[in-house]
């Protein structure tokens, strides 16, 4: 593994909360941090038994800019896709629902065309790169690294 560079403490944001639950399918689910907590879900190598899920504490080293929050659920872009007409983004997990209720972009209302939204994995790699500290930082661990490797 690649050691990463340290950065300064006082540059640490609000904890976040994920939840890892392992499942069968080896997809992540929306970070979701809602009034600083954060949940996803991420293969567990072994399936999952009746769904049990392990909330962990994640710190970003950063407070989180705006573009990487998704307009429908408030939380960090995960497998964010864009639309076409408009360039913004949303979670993959969140398109459905706004294709079935109104199939408008949530920042400018314009009208997405389910055949016109893509796969932005460009954003994805960069959200997946923000930095992260131990869920354990409080605890006198002094691991950083990036919010894929959690």
């Amino acid at each position: 593994q690649q050691k990463q560079q340290p950065v300064p403490v006082e540059t640490v944001a609000e904890p976040t909360t994920l939840a890892k639950r392992a499942s069968s399918v080896s997809t992540l689910q929306p970070v979701r941090p809602s009034s600083g907590h954060s949940k996803t879900s991420s293969s567990g190598g072994g399936g999952s038994i009746g769904g049990m899920t392990e909330e962990i504490e994640v710190v970003f080293l950063e407070e989180l800019n705006k573009k990487y929050e998704c307009p429908v659920c408030s939380q960090v872009l995960r497998y964010p896709v864009q639309f076409d007409e408009c360039g913004h983004r949303c979670c993959s997990s969140c398109l459905p629902e706004l294709l079935r209720v109104a199939p408008r972009c949530p920042l400018d209302q314009m009208p997405i065309d389910k055949d016109k939204v893509y796969a932005d994995k460009a954003f994805q790699v960069e959200t997946d790169n923000l930095g992260v500290k131990c869920s354990f930082y409080g605890r006198g661990c002094k691991w950083t690294g990036v919010l894929k490797e959690l």
